[in-house]
């Protein structure tokens, strides 16, 4: 007798640091309590997805299904008044890897869209809208007067720039190749002097000097390394660091211990996930509201390509994004 069970279809990939991937049949997930299952209409290719890609995520083991978030279409949830989430389109922070037909997330992380919402923003609209909002409301809970970021011309370093302007917080963008970045990041909305090339063989100057002219509390940084140290000096006394990436691949360094006891500063790990459940209620429900309502301007997210989810395609498309993660997301699309 043939199994009846539903089944859905995940990508996977079976080594790491490879480009072996396959598409596999799973049954579908029992949900618990809090939990929905979206039908997916795309998933990004992110940062965190290589990470994970080349074995750099602890306990993870292959074969497994990358991908963080996604957008999609509510189809099951185990939630009290769940016919109010049935058939909503939403932005989803996956539990389980994202490159599949179906993911399950959690009901309180949703961002739940108008019917009118461009799906392909929405696949974006979950890990760096959360991240860099959250990045914000963090250094406004520090009572920062000014704020600085690593990776300034990313899609999240744009974001940032775009939310600054808006809530009129001085920000210093830190770049590589600052003269191909200058024009665009200006339009954004960002003050030419305060974008940064960290390649500069001035850098340190020009930051520390910025940074203390600026009165610089929180900086974010996804790059770690031994400029560490160079984005820690230029804080305030107080002054907090926040990690949130590691592309340089190297450990945290160049940290002058005595400036940083003597200056009260910190350092942090920041992941917008803890971030936001550590929350109240009703400050998580204000993040994800404002992301929802400026998903068309402040959260809208480059499309550079789109492939189908299978095997050859996605691994042609993980190196791609690899070598032009400026250019805009890549999207996996399950239609």
């Amino acid at each position: 007798m043939e199994n009846s069970e539903p089944k859905y279809k995940a990508v996977v990939l079976k080594q790491f640091k490879s480009s072996e991937y396959d598409l596999v049949e799973r049954p579908l997930p029992k949900l618990q309590p809090g939990e929905v299952l979206v039908k997916v209409f795309a998933s990004p290719i992110n940062p965190l997805d290589l990470i994970r890609i080349n074995g750099g995520f602890a306990g993870l083991q292959t074969p497994f299904t990358p991908g963080s978030e996604a957008s999609g279409t509510v189809v099951d949830a185990n939630v009290e008044e769940k016919e109010k989430l049935i058939g909503k389109k939403v932005s989803a922070l996956a539990v389980s890897g994202a490159w599949a037909e179906y993911i399950v997330t959690k009901s309180n992380t949703l961002i739940v869209h108008d019917d009118d919402v461009d799906l392909e923003q929405a696949a974006c609209g979950w890990v760096n809208p959360v991240t860099a909002y959250g990045m914000y409301h963090q250094a406004r809970k520090l009572k920062a007067e000014a704020i600085a970021i690593t990776g300034g011309n990313s899609a999240l370093g744009k974001m940032m720039i775009k939310i600054a302007a808006k809530e009129n917080m001085p920000l210093i963008s830190i770049v590589r190749s600052k003269k191909s970045k200058i024009a665009e990041l200006v339009a954004l909305g960002q003050k030419e002097e305060h974008i940064l090339d960290s390649t500069d063989a001035d850098f340190e100057k020009q930051y520390v000097e910025l940074a203390q002219k600026l009165s610089v509390k929180c900086v974010f940084d996804c790059v770690a390394g031994p400029q560490v140290g160079i984005l820690i000096s230029g804080l305030v006394k107080g002054g907090s660091y926040f990690n949130f990436g590691s592309l340089s691949g190297q450990p945290i360094g160049g940290i002058d211990p005595t400036g940083l006891r003597w200056g009260g500063k910190s350092l942090h790990g920041f992941v917008s996930t803890m971030y936001l459940v550590s929350l109240p209620l009703e400050e998580q429900k204000e993040i994800l509201e404002f992301i929802k309502k400026n998903m068309k301007t402040i959260f809208a997210s480059t499309i550079n390509n789109r492939v189908p989810a299978e095997p050859k395609e996605v691994a042609k498309a993980v190196e791609e994004y690899v070598k032009s993660m400026s250019d805009g997301k890549i999207l996996i699309t399950f239609k």
